[in-house]
């Protein structure tokens, strides 16, 4: 299957049209009030089968969305679409050591981020990595993590992340389940491979990210793994020509393992059009004015795991429209000054992190008491009142008691996404209070993807939206194959 043609139609629909939402918020509510409308709809000629419901989708969209608007339908063609939207604008960026302090942001632009990945892509391709070999990245979120999974895209291979909090017998699982040869490794987690090497017979190479000295490379020899540094690695790919096998939808792009609930870990294998399709359900639901709409102006601090697959969206869908990635430092007790140098306009966390936010706002207006409290919850009582009427900003309140709080965030988050777990409707509330912004909550009913969406604003009916590129039953959901 290749690339799709503008204006290609699907099932008598063309792109442009299954773009262009079927409802918005404001033409649907009503009708969902009435009972005129359902949130899902059976799917036509769906075969009767004992026992079992008709299917049903999404009614905001007569047909399963199976990639963004522009139409792009692998995980390559929507970095191409995110280069050739924003150019020489900021891609990725990172925040530089001097003495042990963090200084301002260092940016790649979407041009220097593809010429680098054409270089890796070239590197692994000269070394006789071809279409569907499995490609280790071992690190917390980092401008490398990211090259080199777009450099998998570009040449169809799958990325398989290993992280910490598997433990070593998991590694070793997935390593040996995987038969990768190859794995990108950030510096602090190489001695996880090199002790237990004998474990991983399957890795000949490790690629360093940062330098690489001579005692390190003696290392390798005595273990049989060449070990080599990120830059050498690039540069193998300098001015080199080669034919790269870009991808097509149906072809694998990663596979995730989750811990699960016993056992090793399973590896969920996602295919690109599943990827895209995820994010272009989004996309189309934001249209519809129940989700989330990502532009070129929007900027993002990457700090929840790239090995998991809520965060590997958020930055798929953003490379896609041109916008800005910013990586944390590393630590989760840096963020709130990474936050304060990137100034992001989204802030997707879950709810651990937004509860423990909620308690330390809630704590402090407790502990300072007087006047100062006294006014917190006057504004607080206000606020909730306007958000019956769907209004998450006052004129006065804002600028008088929530500027503090909106600028722990960085003071321009337009939109705060939540996921991985529930979180209750009351600090949903607060937060759309507090930081003067809208929070949409990402339910996840299935490992590892986003399926079930909260409208920005429950602001009349409190109800689960199915993602337009799932079909469901009340006991299975069928992604995109």
């Amino acid at each position: 299957m290749g690339k799709k043609n503008k204006g290609e139609k699907k099932n008598g629909h063309s792109q442009e049209e299954m773009a262009k939402p079927k409802y918005t918020l404001e033409t649907a509510l009503p009708l969902l009030r009435s009972g005129k409308l359902m949130y899902t709809t059976e799917v036509p000629g769906a075969p009767d089968v004992p026992g079992e419901g008709k299917p049903r989708r999404s009614v905001f969209s007569d047909e399963l969305i199976t990639s963004l608007g522009s139409g792009v339908s692998t995980l390559h063609e929507n970095f191409q679409k995110g280069l050739e939207i924003a150019g020489n604008k900021n891609c990725f960026g990172y925040r530089p050591m001097k003495d042990g302090v963090a200084q301002d942001y260092v940016w790649m632009s979407y041009k220097q981020v593809g010429e680098s990945v054409q270089k890796f892509a070239a590197a692994l391709s000269l070394r006789g990595f071809k279409k569907g070999d499995m490609i280790g990245i071992y690190s917390i979120n980092c401008i490398e993590w990211v090259l080199v999974e777009q450099a998998c895209n570009a040449s169809t291979l799958v990325t398989v992340p290993l992280y910490d909090t598997l433990g070593v017998e998991s590694i070793v699982h997935i390593v040996t389940q995987t038969e990768m040869r190859i794995v990108f490794s950030a510096a602090d987690k190489v001695s996880s491979l090199t002790k237990n090497i004998e474990k991983l017979p399957s890795i000949k190479t490790i690629v360093v990210f940062g330098e690489v000295d001579e005692a390190t490379k003696e290392k390798g020899k005595e273990i049989n793994v060449e070990m080599i540094s990120f830059s050498d690695f690039e540069r193998e790919g300098k001015d080199k020509t080669v034919e790269l096998t870009r991808p097509v939808d149906t072809d694998l792009a990663t596979i995730m393992y989750t811990s699960g609930t016993t056992g090793l870990p399973k590896g969920v294998m996602l295919n690109h059009r599943c990827l895209m399709a995820d994010c272009g359900a989004v996309e189309y639901l934001g249209k519809c004015g129940v989700g989330l709409l990502l532009n070129k102006d929007d900027v993002h601090l990457s700090y929840l795991p790239l090995a998991h697959v809520f965060e590997r969206m958020v930055v798929t869908y953003l490379l896609g429209v041109g916008g800005a990635i910013g990586f944390f430092q590393g630590s989760p007790l840096k963020l709130l000054d990474d936050l304060a140098a990137l100034k992001p306009t989204i802030f997707p966390s879950v709810p651990r992190l937004l509860n423990r936010i909620y308690s330390k706002i809630t704590d402090t207006v407790e502990a300072t008491g007087g006047l100062s409290a006294t006014l917190f919850n006057m504004a607080l009582n206000s606020k909730k009142e306007g958000l019956k009427n769907g209004h998450i900003t006052h004129w006065i309140w804002d600028k008088l008691v929530f500027s503090k709080t909106k600028a722990r965030l960085g003071g321009r988050v337009r939109a705060i996404i939540t996921a991985s777990a529930p979180i209750s409707p009351e600090v949903l509330d607060f937060l759309r209070i507090a930081f003067c912004c809208e929070v949409f909550e990402a339910y996840v009913k299935l490992n590892p993807l986003e399926v079930l969406l909260k409208p920005l604003l429950e602001i009349m009916i409190q109800v689960l939206l199915v993602l337009p590129f799932l079909l469901m039953k009340s006991n299975w959901l069928m992604f995109p194959k």
